[in-house]
């Protein structure tokens, strides 16, 4: 067999297996896919090898530039870890914020948070159940009191405290060589003694201008 003819079959093969590969895809995930790499051409190359998920998500962030490539940054910087949190938390409002405005190293103590059962945060979500146990108690609410303390669940509240405290607890937070997110203790003691402190100088200096 010639030479050229050797490339033809070759590329008959190839086109044959690309077509079956692509036959098992749905067709919705398919339009999907075609509608975000329409939408964000800069970043074609980088959708193909995503999930449909994926393409989803970036789909909808498309009419906001800060927003999607705040997203590819922290795939491109932190891989599946960024893609775990991109699929869980990516269409909440409060997510969306502090990506936008922490970059792509926000994803870090959302998905620590959410892999890891912190006693701290732990403590903080019993008072706030207690809390709204109370409040439904006083207003005769029926409610779900005893809602699973989930992974999910401490995720959202890496997020809010992520809100609430911004770079004092992105600081805190690091990938080892093994590219495992850590929590340093460390950063987090210093951090807890200036709130302390300068907590206790606002009250100070608050209380002695209203005499």
């Amino acid at each position: 067999m010639r030479p050229w003819q050797i490339m033809v079959v070759t590329a008959i093969v190839i086109a044959g297996l690309a077509s079956t590969l692509a036959s098992h895809e749905p067709f919705e995930s398919k339009l999907v896919r075609l509608e975000a790499q329409r939408a964000l051409p800069s970043l074609e190359a980088a959708l193909q090898q995503e999930t449909a998920e994926l393409n989803a998500l970036f789909l909808s962030y498309a009419d906001d530039q800060a927003l999607w490539m705040s997203a590819s940054l922290a795939i491109l910087r932190h891989g599946d870890m960024a893609r775990d949190v991109l699929v869980e938390y990516g269409l909440l409002p409060n997510f969306q914020r502090v990506l936008v405005r922490y970059g792509a190293d926000a994803v870090l103590p959302i998905s620590y948070f959410r892999n890891h059962d912190v006693a701290t945060l732990k403590a903080q979500y019993w008072v706030g159940e207690r809390y709204q146990q109370f409040s439904r108690w006083w207003s005769d609410e029926e409610g779900d009191a005893d809602s699973a303390f989930t992974p999910y669940r401490r995720g959202q509240m890496g997020i809010v405290l992520l809100d609430a405290n911004g770079h004092a607890l992105l600081n805190q937070f690091v990938v080892s060589e093994q590219g495992d997110v850590e929590w340093l203790q460390g950063e987090r003691l210093v951090a807890g003694l200036g709130d302390f402190f300068t907590s206790g100088l606002r009250d100070l200096e608050s209380q002695w201008r209203r005499g």
